[in-house]
């Protein structure tokens, strides 16, 4: 029965227990230095690699790290999609990925080891041009189109509406998706340029198949 499941718990883990530690943890804070690396081998015959960045993420810089993101990486048209994949032909896919809670991007890609170097340098050199003042009018105008798209729909949903909030607050980023929405459409390609310029690489790491 019901009350015997909760007997048995309140047994297992008292309501007054305090004696119980946390588990011990070492959290990695880039501080400019060398990119740590690390390569490990698995039976696949396709290579994984990862590529780790700190993200200068304030919830304040939402609508213009939504942006950056979504031009960089995000869409089919996007940086990554069009050069690394398409262009150069240097991976299965590649793309980036964001949790603002830790202030990280992340860069998975499908990969064969010969081309490992090649797409690292591709990936830097994508990213800087974007630094510098490389992005489009047209790339950032599709970009804004595409977040305020996703953003409209955010509210036809409320099981998408209720994770949206959910993660907003808790990492203390403003919760009004009308006011974001209207921080996407004043969004400059100088401040999507200066967000991109302190974004910095800290991590790599890459999974080597050992099958042909």
């Amino acid at each position: 029965t019901e009350e015997k499941v909760l007997s048995a718990l309140r047994a297992i883990l008292p309501a007054d227990r305090t004696d119980a530690e946390m588990p011990r943890t070492e959290a990695f804070r880039p501080d400019g230095s060398d990119v740590r690396e690390r390569v490990e081998e698995a039976k696949a015959r396709q290579g994984r690699m990862v590529l780790g960045y700190h993200l200068p993420y304030s919830g304040e810089e939402s609508a213009i790290a939504n942006l950056f993101i979504e031009a960089f990486s995000a869409s089919p048209v996007s940086r990554l999609f069009m050069n690394v994949r398409e262009r150069l032909n240097l991976c299965y896919y590649c793309s980036a990925s964001v949790d603002a809670s830790i202030n990280t991007m992340m860069i998975r890609s499908g990969i064969s080891e010969k081309n490992v170097e090649k797409a690292k340098a591709e990936i830097a050199h994508q990213l800087n041009d974007i630094a510098s003042g490389g992005l489009s009018d047209e790339e950032l105008e599709t970009a804004r189109i595409t977040v305020l798209g996703s953003l409209k729909t955010l509210k036809d949903s409320q099981a998408s509406l209720g994770e949206w909030y959910l993660r907003r607050i808790a990492i203390g980023a403003p919760s009004d998706i009308d006011a974001l929405m209207q921080g996407v459409e004043c969004v400059t390609a100088e401040q999507v340029a200066e967000f991109a310029g302190r974004i910095r690489h800290c991590t790599s790491y890459f999974l080597r198949g050992t099958e042909e």
